[in-house]
């Protein structure tokens, strides 16, 4: 009986304080992807997208995303924020809606990169074969959350949304560079007037 106890309080230990170890964690990188220090910032950012958080907090990969354009590394920005979005909305259908204010949060700060993205269609199309090849490979404990046909049918419900928009950039890619390459470059000024004016005051 003491053994059992013992490896019943370790277990209880690391539930306890590894979440609240995973908790500070995520806060620390949340305050450095802020960061008006590229250095600071985009170090953050890669380590959001090589660790293992963004599984359990997937808005995270949008956070990352904005840091990215941010400082430059506007492809890899594209390429977190779908991954992000994808993952994200993933998360909000089999967890009855979690995730969705830091989903709504990232969303607004990161409608520029969505704009920029839609640009350059052929270039758009390419990140999200990747964006899926990349969702294929990584472990996605949302879809082995997804365990009910209606569920199921949710998770498909977003992959047919990706394989639509690359339809559609492909045969509206005209219109769509058009709709949006004004949009991106107007869009990209106001942007860096607020980074700018952020990064002032502090």
């Amino acid at each position: 009986m003491p053994l059992k106890r013992n490896r019943l309080l370790i277990v209880l230990f690391f539930v306890l304080f590894g979440s609240a170890a995973n908790a500070e964690t995520s806060a620390d990188i949340k305050e450095r992807l802020k960061s008006c220090d590229p250095k600071v910032a985009i170090s953050a950012a890669d380590e959001v997208t090589k660790g293992k958080d963004h599984l359990q907090e997937p808005a995270l990969l949008l956070k990352a995303a904005s840091t990215f354009y941010q400082f430059g590394r506007k492809d890899d920005a594209v390429f977190w924020y779908f991954a992000g979005h994808l993952r994200t909305r993933q998360q909000m259908a089999v967890d009855n809606g979690r995730g969705r204010d830091g989903f709504i949060e990232a969303l607004s700060i990161g409608q520029h990169i969505s704009v920029y993205a839609q640009s350059d269609a052929e270039r758009l199309d390419t990140i999200l074969v990747q964006v899926l090849e990349w969702d294929a490979r990584t472990t996605n404990i949302y879809k082995a959350k997804a365990t009910t046909d209606h569920l199921k049918k949710e998770i498909d419900k977003l992959y047919a949304e990706y394989v639509a928009l690359k339809t559609r950039l492909s045969t509206d890619k005209s219109f769509i560079e058009n709709q949006n390459k004004n949009a991106a470059i107007q869009m990209n000024r106001v942007y860096e007037e607020q980074f700018g004016l952020r990064c002032r005051k502090n």
